[in-house]
């Protein structure tokens, strides 16, 4: 497998290459099942430390992008989550509120008549299950890498899942 990574000046390299795999994964250059090549084989033609290399490869694992195997290598993980898209946040003009969010006044008194369920729902190994989120439910606040109460990270099917729910209930728009 031949991968391209290009580091140009020498501020945050781990976060550079990160950032770079990511998107080869996201844009289909690197596929499912591929084999990624050994931390210190990259860091050396990167001219980087092993452990700078090791850091990219360790986050996007956590993530579910990337399945380390002992003994065998690091390879792009196989998981079907459906598209996957660009994380490009919309700039400028195009950033405005929800209507839904103009028409939920807050009271003058900082008293409000409407009660809000803030329960904190326990997550599995995997982090929210999406399915056990109430029909009724209009917001759901997540911390994707640190899933309250386990600390785990929401897994890549998760996140999936909790991105096509907040689709289904008219929340994004790409």
């Amino acid at each position: 497998m031949d991968i391209h990574v290009s580091l140009t000046g020498r501020r945050d390299l781990a976060a550079g290459i990160y950032r770079q795999l990511l998107d080869a994964i996201l844009d289909g250059r690197l596929r499912s099942g591929e084999r990624l090549p050994p931390s210190r084989d990259l860091a050396q033609r990167l001219e980087v430390s092993r452990n700078t290399v090791a850091v990219a490869y360790e986050r996007l694992t956590a993530e579910g992008f990337l399945v380390s195997r002992v003994g065998a290598g690091t390879y792009v993980s196989t998981e079907q989550v459906g598209r996957l898209r660009s994380r490009t946040a919309p700039t400028g003009s195009a950033v405005r509120p929800w209507p839904l969010w103009r028409s939920l006044a807050v009271l003058a008194t900082g008293e409000s008549t409407v009660e809000y369920d803030f329960a904190v729902g326990v997550p599995d190994a995997e982090g929210i299950d999406v399915a056990a989120i109430p029909a009724a439910a209009h917001l759901v606040y997540v911390t994707p890498s640190h899933q309250f109460p386990t600390g785990t990270p929401l897994s890549l099917v998760r996140r999936a899942a909790l991105v096509g729910w907040a689709e289904r209930r008219g929340a994004v728009r790409w």
